[in-house]
């Protein structure tokens, strides 16, 4: 992994961090979200990303907005924001519909440097 690495995001207007991101290799916007364990992500994005989970690794009780669902535990093998890039990331795998958009969890930030917020901007160094 490439050392000395930061970047800064602005939170929008709803004091959220998005921004794009690269899993494996594919553009993907994600929402960091510093109360997931994992990233997190639909079925639809997990497929276009080479994640195809099979009937029996749909093993993981998750908590959503819309109640209680399974997801599958997965393992993207690169993800890249800016110059930062991270390898073999956890990350939970949940059926269409049931988040808005991936979550960027702890599973990516905790392979960090270190993180933080301050007034609205999120820093990551790596």
């Amino acid at each position: 992994a490439s050392q000395g690495q930061s970047l800064q995001l602005n939170a929008d207007m709803a004091g959220h961090f998005r921004t794009d991101a690269r899993m494996n290799g594919m553009r993907v916007e994600v929402l960091v979200d510093t109360g997931a364990t994992l990233i997190a992500l639909d079925e639809t994005t997990a497929r276009r990303m080479g994640i195809v989970p099979g009937p029996a690794d749909w093993t993981s009780a998750v908590q959503t907005a819309n109640g209680k669902a399974y997801a599958a535990r997965a393992k993207i093998q690169s993800v890249e924001i800016g110059p930062i890039r991270v390898r073999d990331v956890d990350a939970l795998v949940l059926k269409d519909g049931s988040l808005t958009t991936t979550l960027l969890g702890m599973s990516f930030l905790n392979a960090l440097d270190r993180f933080s917020v301050e007034g609205g901007r999120l820093t990551l160094v790596q």
